[in-house]
């Protein structure tokens, strides 16, 4: 620190709780997703939704859109999940963050 007023003020506000919770989620998300590429688990929709907090019609929209792969049998790789609900939480860390 140089002693000014802003540099003191921007290390003691920096980072909020928010900030440090949302960090926290995102890399206990991270770990998780890591391990799942490795094992590709496939899950049913219902927990997909539980997973992602969206109802029925949002996860057919991620389907739709590629963002989800549904098998025939209507399970979902439980690794495309993680990814997606990481890359929620990521642009929730940033908008906290900025």
């Amino acid at each position: 620190m140089t002693g000014s007023q802003g540099e003191i003020k921007f290390f003691t506000d920096f980072p909020s709780k928010e900030t440090l919770k949302l960090l926290l989620e995102w890399q206990a998300l991270y770990s998780e997703m890591q391990a799942e590429r490795q094992r590709m688990t496939l899950i049913p929709a219902d927990t997909a939704m539980n997973l992602l907090g969206i109802p029925a019609r949002k996860l057919n929209q991620y389907i739709k859109e590629g963002f989800l792969k549904q098998k025939p049998d209507g399970r979902i790789f439980k690794y495309q999940v993680m990814k997606l609900l990481f890359e929620v939480k990521q642009a929730e860390l940033h908008q906290s963050i900025v």
